[in-house]
């Protein structure tokens, strides 16, 4: 017999009477129901323990709202087997049929760039515009994945720009296509390089900026490590701005030399990576994707990194 999901005073309870370890498990409650996409007894949940101790939980807190917020007022509309379009119709005025034929040809590119002959199961949010806001984290668009589905949620502000909104759903389908392939084991850099050439995102200008020193070229542990820098602040938002940059570079050399379906491929094949594979890439200080370039490309991590950083010498 399943046991009964807690509920806001079951979870605050948690909190007041086991401390820290009770304020973790809450939090936890608070994940599973926004991983099943209940928003209402997400929020409900969340608003009972507010941010955490010190603001721990302040980032998962802000996107429940924003998400909360959009769902309250939205309409969802089904595309194609398996995708569906969620957005508030006063708010994107009479672009709702042109935001679904943009959405579906934006996934179905990236599908095909990647060598993907079907999509995992998707939904595609476009935020209400209370949730355009400072305090909104990832403000340019996420994707999460949820029970059954990936979730990509995007700014109420692409949707004045074709151009931009379809670069950025192509951009979060990737990660749902990585993420879905290679089963959540794609490192963070490997997965923003895919996407950032998906997205067609790369700024002509950062090979320069890399080859004359102003920014500084990461070795992969530094570069994955980037990504999680602290984004509420100025001097984290530029670390992690020159992570995304140097993923793109990454990312094209991979796709000039071996073509976009090879970037598909790489994550089918960390996927499919054994245990002792995976292991002995640790060992060395990487992870499942250096014998996933390896097999697919010919090239290693650090052999990717070494070509990278000489086509921004050669850009200069």
């Amino acid at each position: 017999m399943q046991r009964p999901r807690p509920g806001r005073r079951e979870i605050e309870e948690w909190a007041d009477l086991y401390g820290g370890a009770g304020e973790h498990a809450a939090w936890r409650a608070v994940e599973d129901a926004f991983r099943r996409d209940d928003l209402e007894a997400t929020h409900e949940l969340a608003l009972g323990l507010g941010a955490g101790a010190a603001g721990a939980w302040l980032s998962l807190y802000r996107s429940i709202e924003a998400e909360a917020l959009t769902r309250r007022r939205s309409v969802r509309k089904t595309l194609d087997s398996g995708l569906d379009l969620e957005y508030i119709d006063e708010e994107v005025g009479g672009l709702a049929g042109r935001l679904g034929s943009w959405t579906r040809e934006a996934c179905r590119e990236a599908a095909r760039r990647l060598g993907f002959e079907e999509l995992p199961p998707l939904l595609v949010t476009v935020l209400s515009d209370e949730a355009d806001a400072p305090w909104v984290p990832l403000r340019n668009g996420y994707c999460e994945p949820k029970d059954g589905f990936f979730k990509v949620c995007l700014p109420a502000y692409l949707v004045d720009d074709p151009r931009e909104f379809q670069s950025a759903v192509r951009h979060e389908v990737a990660h749902a296509l990585c993420l879905d392939a290679a089963g959540g084991r794609m490192a963070a850099w490997l997965e923003e390089a895919v996407s950032m050439v998906i997205g067609d995102e790369c700024d002509p200008r950062t090979p320069r900026r890399f080859a004359t020193g102003r920014w500084r070229w990461l070795d992969p542990r530094r570069l994955e490590e980037a990504f999680g820098e602290d984004r509420e602040t100025a001097e984290g938002r530029e670390i992690v701005h020159r992570a995304y940059e140097q993923a793109g570079v990454l990312g094209t050399v991979l796709a000039r030399r071996f073509g976009e379906a090879a970037l598909g491929e790489v994550a089918r094949r960390i996927g499919r990576t054994g245990f002792l594979k995976e292991l002995a890439a640790r060992l060395t200080g990487l992870g499942p994707e250096d014998p996933a370039l390896r097999a697919v490309c010919g090239w290693g991590v650090r052999r990717l990194f070494r070509e990278g950083w000489r086509w921004c010498r050669a850009e200069e």
